[in-house]
């Protein structure tokens, strides 16, 4: 993409070859940066199942930093959004047990 119009300029990477870096270079920040980038933009298009398949991939950590919280926020809201319309108790369950993990 060429936002100046001048020179080379940058091409813009998948989540998929962001995530294929970080695990070659070994590197946990981008990881889990590429990780919460999903979370957003799938909770903000309102791709709920997306939210919770993700955060099922990333189970929570026993260390709550201010990312875990986040990351527990945006599955429960999901799961209870889901919950909500569906009708179903899976969902609920789920978001229940994302609430206890922001504790």
């Amino acid at each position: 993409i060429h936002l100046s119009g001048e020179g080379g300029g940058d091409e813009i990477k998948s989540y998929e070859e962001l995530s294929q870096i970080g695990e070659q270079s070994r590197n946990s920040r981008l990881l889990y940066n590429v990780f919460m980038s999903q979370i957003f933009q799938n909770f903000w298009s309102r791709d709920y199942v997306a939210v919770v398949k993700l955060c099922e991939k990333q189970p929570p950590s026993k260390y709550k930093h201010i990312l875990e919280v986040m990351r527990c926020f945006f599955e429960g809201i999901a799961s209870m959004s889901l919950a909500r319309h569906t009708h179903q108790l899976k969902w609920r369950i789920i978001g229940e047990e994302a609430v206890k993990n922001m504790a």
